[in-house]
């Protein structure tokens, strides 16, 4: 009995529509002896119709073959990768940032900055969207703060990279928005404690305080008067900065070689401005936040402790509401001592605004006010 012919392998190349061929096969067909061979050398050994389902496997197997055969005529395809560029008016014209001119005109900046608006849109996103509307209602405050005691703006949204360099830290005892690992004293400018009733380091003001005093305090340290490398010392460490600014002898963040997580969260910050200012060329959406304000009852001095439940009672307020604007109050110990190792304890409360009165009232006729103070 005489062979059957080989059978007649299908084009692939003459069946694909011409947009899937354009963009899949080279401009002609590559012939590749050592496949074609391979494929007809099997099929001498089939004799009968009933290995059919063999030459069927055989085929499949020899197609593979095909894939791996790679010509050096055609050139790899590049990775359809969904990217988000950075605007055109940022890199049409100078951007600064924090009183310094961004070189975006280097492609190794561009590229730094874009990896970071690219991480936090794409990896990032969720919760990317809530430090936007957390910015949302609070960052007015820190931004007013933040310029007066001398610190650029731009720094309202510094708080929401610093969560790496908490991971990057384990050891380290970080609390508060500004991450700070030991309360600001007297000698910075702002004083603070932490104790069994509270942390000083979450209250919103005196935190952005401190944390305006330190950023002022690395800025002069290392050289060249950079925010950007103050921000970085911050992250860092100052040392570690100073170090590498006399190593590589230049005061440029973008020309020294840094720790790779100080380098990211820095473009980060950068990269998370832009994409702010730039919401609906991202297509951001943010639904309407309400504006973080409040009332404060400044040098109240108490004649016992009132707790955090009580006051929520005087307000007819939920607990938690009083303590998340009274924030630097420890949640296992709630309350406003009125003596501390007996020393009289001068508090300041926030309640949510037009409340105030309220609070001095109720707090008046409890007796738990010591006499002659009035409260702001």
């Amino acid at each position: 009995m005489k062979p059957r012919p080989l059978p007649r392998l299908p084009d692939y190349h003459a069946q694909a529509s011409p947009e899937v061929s354009a963009e899949l096969t080279p401009p002609r067909t590559i012939h590749c002896v050592k496949c074609v061979s391979s494929i007809r050398g099997p099929f001498r050994l089939i004799r009968r119709p009933a290995s059919a389902l063999c030459a069927a496997f055989i085929l499949a197997l020899s197609l593979v073959d095909i894939g791996r055969c790679v010509s050096p005529e055609k050139e790899p395809s590049p990775s359809p990768l969904v990217r988000y560029a950075l605007p055109p008016d940022v890199t049409q014209k100078p951007y600064v940032f924090a009183g310094e001119t961004i070189p975006l005109q280097r492609s190794d900046v561009r590229y730094r900055i874009a990896a970071q608006i690219n991480f936090l849109l794409l990896d990032a996103r969720s919760i990317f969207i809530e430090w936007l509307m957390q910015h949302e209602s609070r960052g007015w405050l820190l931004k007013q703060l933040l310029e007066k005691e001398g610190a650029p703006g731009e720094f309202a949204l510094f708080p929401y990279v610093l969560p790496g360099m908490a991971k990057g830290n384990q050891k380290a005892s970080y609390s508060g928005i500004w991450f700070l690992e030991k309360p600001c004293q007297k000698d910075e400018g702002v004083e603070m404690e932490d104790d069994a009733w509270h942390d000083d380091r979450m209250d919103i003001q005196l935190a952005t305080r401190c944390f305006a005093s330190r950023i002022k305090s690395l800025r002069s340290q290392v050289k060249g008067q950079s925010w950007l490398m103050a921000a970085a010392a911050y992250v860092g460490g100052a040392a570690a900065i100073k170090e590498a600014q006399i190593k590589w002898d230049s005061t440029s963040f973008w020309d020294i070689p840094l720790p790779l997580a100080t380098e990211q969260l820095v473009a980060r910050w950068i990269a998370l401005a832009i994409i702010n200012a730039h919401r609906q060329f991202y297509d951001i959406n943010i639904p309407p936040q309400a504006p973080l304000v409040f009332e404060q009852l400044v040098g109240i001095k108490l004649t016992r402790d009132v707790s955090i439940g009580q006051i929520a009672q005087f307000l007819g307020l939920p607990a938690r509401e009083v303590l998340a604007l009274n924030p630097k109050i420890k949640a296992n110990n709630p309350i406003f001592p009125a003596k501390v190792a007996g020393r009289v304890v001068t508090h300041t409360i926030q309640t949510p605004k037009g409340k105030g009165s309220l609070l001095m009232e109720k707090l008046r006729h409890a007796g738990c006010l010591v006499e002659n103070q009035g409260g702001k």
